[in-house]
């Protein structure tokens, strides 16, 4: 039987922790029974009938942990906004996970349902534009575009991640696509 923390015991965490400003004992041992019911709580933030792995439930825990830390103590019910913030961000993982299959399964428009040799040249097509990237980009350029084209990131949330301005990371973008059109062009 798995024990779920009440909201009042959040609060009481919460309160402790901004109390002793994060130093004292009290506020360690308050920070670290936040955090173990966060992971256990994690579990019953997914939308009902998924099924997501545990490790996949602790990186989104600790995700929201990491980005919303401040916002969870500060509020009046912070297993709530943390219950909602989890859901909210295993809905877009989803959403992205579910966008980038779509996009291995439909290359140029192709509908690849239930012909497993159209499947085998569309995976053997990115694999070699994968490693054309992989081989003529820096490794930030790679994360950029990775992040922006594969994994539907916005220009906004890619550039916060990486330290950049908006515009470069479009600058980034139109680079490698223009460098991946003409050598695949030239491939042709």
């Amino acid at each position: 039987m798995v024990i779920v923390a009440a909201a009042d015991a959040w609060r009481a965490w919460a309160q402790t922790i901004l109390d002793e400003d994060g130093g004292d004992a009290p506020a360690l041992r308050a920070t670290q029974a936040l955090s173990e019911a966060a992971l256990r709580d994690g579990r019953h933030a997914m939308p009902r009938g998924w099924k997501v792995s545990d490790a996949t439930v602790e990186d989104l825990v600790q995700d929201v942990l990491a980005t919303s830390w401040q916002k969870i103590l500060e509020v009046d019910s912070p297993r709530a906004l943390f219950m909602v913030a989890v859901k909210r961000k295993a809905i877009d993982r989803h959403r992205r996970v579910d966008k980038r299959e779509a996009s291995l399964d439909a290359v140029d428009g192709r509908s690849l349902v239930g012909s497993p040799t159209a499947k085998h040249e569309a995976r053997a097509e990115v694999a070699r534009v994968v490693h054309f990237l992989e081989a003529s980009l820096s490794p930030r350029d790679l994360r950029v575009f990775q992040a922006r084209a594969v994994l539907g990131l916005s220009s906004k949330e890619v550039a916060d991640q990486e330290g950049l301005s908006h515009a470069n990371v479009d600058q980034i973008v139109s680079r490698t696509r223009r460098r991946l059109e003409e050598h695949f062009r030239e491939d042709s």
